[in-house]
This record gives structure tokens, sequence and C-alpha cells, in this order.
């Protein structure tokens, strides 16, 4: 896929995000990371208990890479790959290691993955990758695209409204990290390392 196809691609599915919660309840969330190791990515799937942030299911799989990264085309490279420990799981929402809508596209990794599977999804980044913080906002180009909390910046993927995205992530943080985001860490790193 050529570089320009692929930011037209995203402007053009920008669009078709939802930006406000379409979701009755959550009780399992699922969280996403990929680990690397050569040209072979490690994505792993923690699927946790809301409630007592009990971990109920994992699954890491190896995966061959064939896209180089790219900044701001992350789902080029690790979106299929998310999407292969994904699938056929139970879980009420995602939380994706990556961005949502805080993207200079509005169209980051955490988005790809709410409107592929039709999901609920928020993106949890350890970086900033556009805007500047105001009072915990991040603001780009006059819009509030996420929020600052405990040095990770949280914005909607699909499905959920911003305000949701950080109450449910303050939820289920015992550390930096939220608590499925931050075990699929693990466990993918180790699966990288094996």
């Amino acid at each position: 896929m050529r570089y320009e196809y692929a930011i037209k691609l995203q402007e053009y599915l920008s669009k078709y995000i939802i930006r406000e919660d379409r979701f009755k309840e959550i009780r399992y969330i699922a969280g996403v990371d990929v680990s690397y190791r050569r040209e072979k990515a490690y994505p792993c799937i923690v699927i946790i208990e809301k409630e007592s942030l009990k971990m109920i299911n994992y699954e890491c799989k190896e995966f061959i890479l064939d896209i180089p990264y790219i900044p701001s085309l992350l789902f080029l490279r690790e979106g299929n790959a998310m999407l292969s420990v994904l699938k056929n799981k139970e879980y009420d929402l995602i939380m994706v290691d990556g961005n949502g809508i805080l993207h200079p596209r509005r169209f980051g990794l955490a988005s790809y993955i709410g409107l592929m599977l039709n999901k609920p999804t928020i993106g949890v980044a350890k970086r900033l990758l556009c805007g500047e913080i105001v009072n915990d906002d991040i603001i780009d180009k006059g819009e509030v695209i996420g929020k600052k909390f405990n040095n990770i910046y949280i914005s909607i993927g699909n499905m959920v409204s911003l305000s949701t995205a950080v109450r449910l992530v303050k939820e289920v943080c015992r550390f930096r990290l939220p608590e499925p985001i931050r075990l699929a860490d693990i466990i993918s790193r180790r699966a990288a390392q094996a």
C-alpha cells in the first residue's frame, strides 16, 4: 500500500468513527499490545473482568511482519496482527496500546481496530503523537481529541465517548497503564523473548 493512499484511507475512514457510547454494560475488557523480535510480531490479547481486574483469558501469537514502521501509520503495521488475536473472543470493550482519534487524521490504530471489529475501543498511548496539553485536555486544531492521565494519553477509538474512555481507564488502573494493556504488554514481551 502506498503511503499517500494510506493517508487518504485514514482521512476517509475517520468519518465513520462513532464518538459516543454505543454499549450497555462493560463486564469484560480486552487489552491488546504487540512486541517485536526481528521481523516477527507477537500480538497479545488479555481479557479481564472489569470489577475484579482478574485475568479471564489471554492469547499470544507469532505474526510475520511485512510492513515497516511508518510514523502515524501504525495501523498498517500492527492492525492485522492485533486483529488475529482479537477475533472470535468474548469481551465488551477493547483497550488498544495506540492512539484512537488522538491522531493528525483522527484515525489511529485503536480507531482502525474498533471500526474493523465494530466494537467499542479506547486508545491508550505512551507518547503524545499530536496536539498540545492544556489542563490535561489534548487539543489539536481547536478540538479536544484526548486526555492526559497518569502520564498516558487516552482517546476515543470507536463507539465510546471521551469522558467514558477516561473513566474506564481510571477504573482499571493499578499502575501507570490500565491493567488489560499492562498484562498484554508483559505477556507479549515474554513471547518475543522466548
